[in-house]
């Protein structure tokens, strides 16, 4: 299946995530035109993006992750998505095709509209707190493709 094409809008490498992630959130909101929603902060969630979207703990890496999602899910176009189907990032600006070298970012669907620009995602930011909004509101270097995932029964 194919990629599509995304441009996240937090293009600000210098995020304040010294102000924590409600107050990463409200600058984002005021100088990126986004609306991230804080779901649970640092302090109350664990893990890494891949965690909190697959819910399983045991992977390490964002390569693992791909690994494992090739092996239990299978990949689907937009029109089929579901809520709780899985969103890989991958930074595919200077190659071909994305791959397990390229992959950034993982995220879950709790909302869909009628484009790509109307899913509403939510992921886990690094260390910092899990985040909901909009699929572009995201940091830039989570990449600019994405592919979706659904696991199989």
């Amino acid at each position: 299946m194919n990629s599509y094409t995304i441009n996240l809008k937090l293009t600000d490498e210098k995020m304040p995530y010294s102000l924590g992630d409600f107050g990463a959130a409200h600058y984002s909101n005021k100088y990126h035109n986004t609306k991230l929603t804080v779901i649970k902060d640092a302090k109350n969630s664990k893990g890494q993006c891949f965690n909190y979207a697959t819910k399983n703990y045991k992977l390490e890496y964002s390569d693992d992750c791909l690994f494992y999602i090739k092996k239990n899910y299978k990949e689907i176009s937009i029109k089929d998505l579901k809520i709780n189907d899985i969103i890989a990032f991958f930074n595919c600006k200077h190659i071909k095709y994305c791959n397990s070298e390229t992959v950034e970012h993982f995220a879950k669907v709790v909302k869909i509209g009628t484009s790509i620009n109307d899913l509403i995602i939510r992921s886990k930011w690094g260390d910092c707190g899990i985040y909901e909004g909009a699929i572009d509101d995201l940091p830039c270097y989570y990449g600019n493709k994405v592919k979706f995932y659904r696991k199989i029964k």
